[in-house]
């Protein structure tokens, strides 16, 4: 079983019942939540967050990161989620979706304690299609950079300068410098990626649990109307930030963002 760093944050004043459990996205860990828990737990909310197998302080039993799949990030995200009391609503940011929504589809068959969640906001979600939108652009823009990371199956090419992670990640207003983005940036494994290629089928009983998408409109990874086609799928309305990427916990929106979530929370669902 695979070592996973874990953070729990507490506000100085404990204002909200309801925990929230955070998780991160590709090419991240726990770092990228640090500032965006602040705004949160100026909020009152106790937040917990994990890095995932071979991202910040976790383990990487195989030895390999390429060697992990969806059910590899799964598992240890799934025993997490099952240990947190009061019920948490998660915060799931990009893959953090699918990661969700396979958890819950194969919480039964699997006897894991997870429960019924009170429900999930999503951060910039990977769409319906898949990362296949994404790779295709990656492409148009960077031909040579992508078919090398490709080909040596270093999915970090994609985002080995300031400049490329920025372009891909943040949008045309974000503020963080250059070195303290790029220092939250780490490797991605290949063979999750290709996995994540053509999508995550949505099964019909996930539908009960309130969602909610919040994504910005300058997003490079996955494309507004996919966004948006998602959100449908759901049930879920959508609220954007104008020309904010997909790192939305980064950008200059973040604070609002946290405020937007806890309305939700507590004027829409009515949690404690």
């Amino acid at each position: 079983m695979e070592t996973i760093e874990q953070i729990v944050r507490k506000p100085a004043e404990v204002r909200r019942a309801t925990p929230l459990f955070l998780q991160h996205d590709l090419f991240h860990d726990v770092r990228c939540w640090e500032s965006f828990i602040g705004h949160l737990n100026g909020l009152g909310y106790v937040c917990r967050a994990i890095s995932l197998p071979g991202h910040g302080q976790s383990s990487m039993h195989k030895g390999e990161l390429n060697f992990y799949n969806l059910e590899d990030y799964i598992n240890p995200f799934a025993r997490r989620l099952s240990r947190i009391n009061p019920r948490p609503v998660v915060i799931a940011h990009g893959i953090g979706a699918p990661m969700l929504m396979k958890t819950l589809e194969t919480r039964d068959e699997k006897s894991l304690e997870v429960g019924d969640l009170p429900a999930a906001a999503l951060i910039a979600p990977m769409p319906l299609t898949g990362a296949g939108g994404m790779l295709k652009r990656l492409a148009k823009r960077h031909r040579i950079n992508t078919l090398t990371g490709t080909l040596k199956r270093n999915p970090y090419h994609w985002v080995r300068t300031p400049k490329l992670a920025r372009e891909l990640l943040l949008g045309p207003k974000a503020t963080i410098d250059d070195a303290s983005f790029h220092d939250l940036i780490v490797p991605e494994s290949m063979g999750l990626i290709e996995q994540l290629k053509d999508g995550v089928v949505l099964r019909e009983r996930l539908l009960e649990m309130p969602m909610r998408v919040f994504a910005g409109t300058a997003d490079a990874c996955f494309a507004l109307d996919a966004t948006r086609e998602y959100a449908r799928a759901l049930g879920a309305e959508i609220e954007l930030f104008e020309d904010a990427g997909h790192d939305l916990m980064l950008e200059p929106c973040a604070a609002d963002l946290a405020r937007s979530i806890d309305r939700w929370i507590v004027e829409d669902l009515k949690l404690p």
